[in-house]
């Protein structure tokens, strides 16, 4: 299944996505449904626009716009929409509020079993369990969403930290290459799919040496 859209990088420990990437390569934060999603701008963008991507980036990257949104959702009367759910969770992992996020997207999922962009919330969901440390539960999560939506270069990349953490390295090169084939020049995915490679690559042998004769 091809996926029609991009979603939005995923936040680092710091809670702060990597946009740098993005702007290099002409990509601005475009507000759709969920408000994560972007548009392509030509590389030959004028400087004006390129500002105008900036100041759209910090706005996305305010704290207080995520506070404001998880007071609001918290209001919210039940039952709870998937898409307040989906910008609550989202919200909340921008925050690096892990626990927080981890249980609203869990509802998320729970109460809207057929909702069309579960695999979504099911990569935030992973992040969040990935950086929490629970990096199992977070690959049988991935499992499921590439499963949903094979084309998902987002997941995979996250699935590569994940096994690479587990000590599955045969498993997380796979992951973080099968990420850089389905992923466009300078996405996030192909990004971290990249660093964790050179992770790999880093890491010494553990085949060991042939005993001399």
């Amino acid at each position: 299944m091809q996926r029609a859209g991009r979603i939005c990088p995923l936040v680092g420990s710091d809670g702060v996505a990597g946009w740098g990437v993005r702007f290099a390569l002409g990509k601005v934060p475009l507000t759709g449904r969920r408000g994560v999603r972007f548009a392509q701008v030509p590389l030959r963008a004028k400087e004006g626009a390129i500002e105008d991507a900036k100041k759209a980036c910090m706005a996305s990257r305010d704290d207080s716009r995520h506070q404001q949104t998880v007071q609001e959702c918290k209001a919210l009367p039940p039952p709870v929409s998937f898409d307040d759910y989906y910008r609550w969770g989202f919200a909340l992992l921008k925050l690096n509020e892990l626990n927080e996020a981890t249980r609203v997207i869990s509802c998320a999922l729970s109460e809207h079993p057929d909702e069309a962009d579960r695999e979504e919330l099911m990569l935030y969901l992973a992040e969040a369990l990935t950086r929490l440390g629970e990096h199992q539960r977070a690959v049988e999560i991935l499992q499921t969403a590439i499963t949903v939506a094979p084309h998902f270069p987002e997941a995979y990349s996250v699935m590569g930290d994940a096994l690479r953490s587990l000590g599955r390295h045969e498993e997380s090169d796979h992951a973080y290459r099968t990420a850089l084939r389905q992923a466009l020049p300078g996405e996030e995915a192909a990004v971290r799919a990249t660093a964790g490679l050179e992770s790999l690559a880093a890491k010494p042998s553990t085949k060991k040496k042939p005993s001399p004769l």
